[in-house]
């Protein structure tokens, strides 16, 4: 056998591998879609309907990949990480719901200490600002504006028993009855907003051009409701009265005289 027909022989060799190969691949695929047509008609018949439904899902399987009609599956890894992230997530979010809780308690906890702070100073300045108005009473002489915050249901009963004590302080001896009636009298010009005026005025010599507030020496707190109020003159200073304010109406703040000290020698008006 010559070279060239050696090579002939081999290229019919291989021509006729090639056209069996490209039968068979055909046979194969048609075999296939047969296949996969019966499983997906076919009855379970045990191992081989099995077998055909296993491999009908694997060809679904390739050809939803392949055309991407189905979601391709998470790995395991990816799936962790995922959840890991959400359950961080939410662990956060939590973790700052608590932390907003207690700072909104102490801004609550703030605000209502600031409302104590202020209806606290606002209650230890209300009788403050009613001894300066009655300091400027006093200084302008102003009987009726005195009259304001004199609480004459109580201040009248205690200038009498103040003056009768008065005239018995010194004398063994019971007073006559027309020193008593004196006194009676006196009581009674001292109880009326004109004549309180006029006494106090006198007493702490109130005229001038001085600030009402510089006549408030000394402010304290009896008790709950009753301050003591000291008004010194500011052209005399060893001149001064007393006065004890209570508290007649706590919604309105409102504070009234209901006790003064008289001096040691009043005015001879007054006698």
């Amino acid at each position: 056998m010559s070279a060239t027909t050696c090579i002939n022989t081999w290229d019919d060799v291989w021509a006729e591998f090639d056209a069996r190969q490209t039968d068979r691949s055909e046979t194969a695929q048609t075999a296939a879609i047969g296949v996969a047509g019966a499983i997906q008609t076919a009855p379970d018949q045990g191992y081989g309907a099995k077998a055909f439904s296993a491999t009908a899902r694997l060809n679904r399987l390739i050809h939803a990949r392949r055309n991407q009609t189905l979601p391709i599956r998470r790995s395991f890894l990816e799936s962790a990480v995922e959840n890991w992230s959400h359950e961080a997530e939410r662990a956060r979010q939590a973790q700052a719901a608590k932390r907003q809780k207690p700072r909104g308690m102490g801004r609550f906890k703030r605000t209502l200490a600031l409302m104590a702070c202020t209806l606290i100073a606002v209650y230890a300045g209300s009788p403050v600002a009613s001894a300066v108005q009655v300091a400027a009473a006093i200084q302008r002489g102003d009987a009726a504006a005195l009259a304001h915050y004199i609480d004459w249901t109580t201040l009248r009963p205690a200038l009498n028993a103040a003056l009768a004590a008065e005239t018995q302080r010194n004398d063994s001896q019971p007073m006559p009855a027309f020193i008593t009636g004196m006194a009676q009298d006196m009581a009674e010009r001292l109880s009326s907003p004109a004549g309180l005026a006029l006494l106090l005025n006198e007493r702490l010599a109130a005229g001038g051009a001085q600030p009402a507030r510089d006549m408030l020496s000394r402010v304290r707190m009896l008790e709950a409701g009753l301050w003591e109020v000291t008004l010194t003159s500011p052209n005399v200073p060893d001149r001064s009265a007393k006065l004890t304010l209570a508290l007649t109406d706590a919604m309105r703040l409102r504070w009234e005289v209901q006790a003064i000290e008289l001096p040691a020698q009043l005015p001879a008006r007054f006698r």
